[in-house]
């Protein structure tokens, strides 16, 4: 077994995985195709065919991402902490040395905004802010508004010596409200929403063009 510091391990692993996720991307687009043909060939009204297309779409990928997952990314993950023996650095134990190879540098950010926002830094709001998704950062200010909230935790850490993590879950909510996004925001966000937007639109197109 080969040592590594559990930050540098998380680069290595996301190498590793990378032609994974360009595979299950590819898939993506082959499940929409796939949900499409189906809708199609059902010949109801056009509406129908269209939420038939959906549903399939749905359906299989909630397959396909348990098989990817049992037959695929599980094996890998196995193999990859058979040969690499993770060395706890930003982790405080190996749980979450291992929780920072999967996830990447969000989880010590995330721990330090919620226990140590005395010793944040700019640059820890620009690393946050990289952790989140494109849209995220392109749309929905992301930088700007992990920076305002921390701001405000700055603040509150100075007036009562309270991290985030000690306030109480409506107080906390109540001071980041301001910043933080709303429900449509974050189903845009969110992998599984702008996956189910993604194909519904390209279902929709895909319906139409195929009725001619």
């Amino acid at each position: 077994m080969f040592g590594m510091l559990d930050y540098r391990a998380y680069k290595l692993y996301w190498l590793i995985c990378l032609p994974l996720r360009i595979a299950a991307r590819l898939a993506f687009f082959v499940i929409i195709g796939i949900a499409i043909f189906i809708g199609h060939r059902t010949g109801y009204h056009v509406l129908v065919q269209m939420v038939i297309a959906y549903v399939a779409f749905e359906a299989i990928s909630w397959v396909f991402i348990q098989l990817w997952a049992l037959l695929i990314v599980m094996p890998i993950a196995k193999a990859f902490f058979w040969v690499i023996d993770v060395i706890p650095s930003r982790g405080e134990n190996m749980e979450e040395a291992k929780l920072i190879v999967n996830v990447g540098p969000f989880v010590w950010l995330d721990k330090k905004f919620m226990n140590d926002i005395g010793n944040w830094t700019i640059d820890d709001t620009e690393e946050y802010a990289k952790c989140m998704s494109w849209r995220a950062r392109l749309w929905f200010n992301a930088e700007e508004r992990i920076g305002k909230r921390a701001r405000i935790m700055q603040e509150v850490y100075r007036n009562t010596g309270k991290q985030l993590a000690e306030l109480g879950e409506d107080e906390a909510y109540k001071l980041l409200k301001p910043y933080q996004h709303n429900w449509l925001e974050r189903f845009i966000i969110h992998p599984y929403g702008w996956n189910s937007i993604t194909a519904g639109i390209i279902i929709i197109v895909g319906i139409l063009y195929l009725r001619g």
